[in-house]
């Protein structure tokens, strides 16, 4: 749509065009947001040095595996990994 201002056409957006337009000024305004918000996190996680959970779970599979003298290993999945397991069948 063209508006006469003083002699110099001007192009204007539509409401239709507007309407298009916006879903994808949104999704780039939360791309750059969540690049952002991950960079800072990964910026401030590797400051404060926090655990890697693999870490913690291998040093802890490893103590309980020393505490032993013939042990039983039992692989699972999240529901087993924190529950102990009884040191004689």
């Amino acid at each position: 749509m063209y508006h006469e201002t003083s002699g110099a056409s001007e192009r204007c957006l539509t409401g239709g065009r507007m309407r298009k337009a916006l879903p994808w000024v949104l999704a780039a305004i939360a791309a750059i947001a969540f690049g952002v918000t991950f960079s800072e996190l990964t910026r401030v996680r590797a400051r404060l040095r926090l655990y890697d959970h693999r870490e913690v779970r291998q040093y802890t599979i490893r103590l309980a595996l020393a505490e032993v003298t013939h042990p039983i290993v039992v692989l699972g999945d999240s529901i087993t990994e924190i529950a102990r397991m009884p040191e004689s069948l």
